[in-house]
């Protein structure tokens, strides 16, 4: 079981790896942004709400209808695979669109796993192989709070 979840993880890390060269534009305008004014973090003040969440998700999928196909393919077999891994249910070729929709979602658009209705423990694995540290509120909606790590 050990080498199964190392395998997943392994593969995870290098799926994500590849999308970091489309992330990089965006880092390095945040890099810029706290050289500039001399922070070490950007503070977030824009925690959308749920209903803002799910037009973000349907905006993001009207954008890329390779996300959408893998997001539409991973709820209509949810019921039926409910015990397999997520990334069983998703076409094999749609891979790499659905985690790098799920990252860009959770990291720039603050969409929380609640709206999208995925494990937890996934979402916490595709940003731990990006370098966030996740941290939990401990209120009812249980929001994420994403932290840069300075090794990225």
């Amino acid at each position: 079981m050990k080498i199964a979840g190392s395998i997943i993880f392994v593969f995870i890390n290098s799926i994500v790896w590849k999308l970091t060269t489309q992330v990089s534009e965006i880092e390095k305008k945040r890099n810029a942004y706290i050289k500039e004014n001399g922070k070490t973090d950007l503070v977030r003040t824009f925690y959308p709400g749920e209903d803002m969440q799910i037009t973000l998700i349907d905006l993001y999928k009207g954008e890329n209808p390779k996300f959408r196909e893998a997001y539409d393919n991973y709820f209509s077999n949810k019921k039926s695979m409910h015990r397999k891994p997520i990334l069983d249910k998703v076409d094999r070729h749609l891979w790499v669109d659905f985690i790098r929709g799920i990252l860009l979602l959770v990291v720039y658009g603050e969409v929380s796993y609640k709206a999208h209705k995925i494990d937890p423990i996934f979402v916490k694995v595709v940003l731990a192989t990006q370098g966030y540290k996740i941290e939990e509120r401990q209120n009812i909606d249980l929001k994420i709070i994403l932290s840069f790590k300075t090794s990225f």
